[in-house]
């Protein structure tokens, strides 16, 4: 049976008219999921066909993956598909490519219900050993226009996760050789130091090679005065595998003049503007989870279980 199941957004243009919550009893969901009702999306990518459900957009174009493509999506010749190699749960995940000279590995995106301004992703990614994933930009929020090297003046805001290869030292490598990845976020927002987006580095973190990694963050908008004043209060969080490794809370995302809300979930895998991939590489992305609270980390594939995190009422917050 499909395990994909979201919040059903009933989309009639690029953006998200209406929600409704997951049912609890979905089958298929994560058993610390299945009772709460905040969950606004769930992706376990079990089907071959799960581009084809009316949620999946195509970042760039705007429109649903299934009128873009025939068959299983494929961004400059880099394929994605359903395999049962690897995975958290269930009985597959999905598996990325880059190609050789090229820019993308995936460019889709989830339109998120009109009005969302905290939000909480959370994804397991896993970069196989021997293999390289060149620096570049992940999963992640946006609203706005895409950010092409321009400074945000409250019109835009884009955050995505960012794996850049390391060695045992530390050392950046972008040959391959390395064996784990530095986290950080790659961000645009209204006080950037300059054109072009943010480097923000979590602290201590890191994705091994050959172990799948949980990757969880939260953004949550800036409030915004009269006369389109932006506050310094927006909110970016980052956890790895349930520890909290960043925390940000003096951001300005957007003024209202043109955004004042989180648009959409970017599934992106990313390296440019310029630079391309220098050879073949390819990972994993499975149990893609979209809150409005907390998530935590799926516990044990085996024994079914997940990790119960209580909320804090900071986080409870409505923005």
């Amino acid at each position: 049976m499909i395990r994909v199941f979201l919040a059903c957004f009933f989309l009639c243009s690029t953006a998200a008219q209406s929600a409704t919550i997951l049912q609890p009893q979905a089958p298929g969901i994560e058993p610390a999921l299945a009772g709460r009702d905040d969950i606004i999306a769930w992706e376990g990518f079990e089907s071959g066909d799960w581009w084809k459900a009316s949620w999946w957009y195509d970042m760039v174009r705007g429109i649903p993956l299934s009128q873009r493509f025939t068959s299983a999506p494929s961004w400059e010749s880099a394929q994605t598909s359903v395999t049962e190699a690897d995975k958290v749960s269930g009985n597959s995940a999905l598996r990325f490519e880059k190609a050789a000279n090229t820019h993308y590995g995936m460019s889709a995106k989830i339109p998120l219900p009109s009005g969302t301004r905290n939000a909480f992703l959370r994804y397991y990614v896993k970069v196989p050993a021997g293999q390289a994933k060149p620096a570049g930009k992940d999963w992640g929020f946006h609203s706005g226009p895409e950010a092409a090297g321009t400074k945000p003046a409250g019109e835009l805001l884009s955050v995505r996760s960012k794996l850049i290869e390391t060695n045992s030292r530390g050392d950046v490598v972008t040959d391959g050789s390395g064996d784990r990845f530095k986290v950080a976020f790659y961000v645009y927002h209204m006080d950037q130091p300059g054109s072009y987006g943010e480097t923000l580095y979590w602290t201590d973190a890191w994705v091994m090679k050959g172990e799948w990694a949980c990757i969880e963050m939260q953004l949550a908008g800036n409030k915004v005065s009269s006369g389109n004043v932006a506050n310094k209060d927006g909110i970016l969080r980052g956890w790895i595998n349930g520890n909290l490794k960043y925390e940000r809370t003096n951001l300005r995302w957007f003024n209202g003049t043109r955004i004042d809300d989180i648009e959409d979930m970017d599934a992106f895998i990313y390296t440019g503007g310029s630079n391309v991939v220098p050879f073949n590489s390819y990972g994993y992305i499975d149990n893609v989870v979209i809150a409005k609270n907390r998530i935590g980390c799926y516990n044990d594939a085996k024994s079914d279980q997940a990790i119960s995190i209580p909320v804090p009422k900071a986080l409870l917050l409505k923005r």
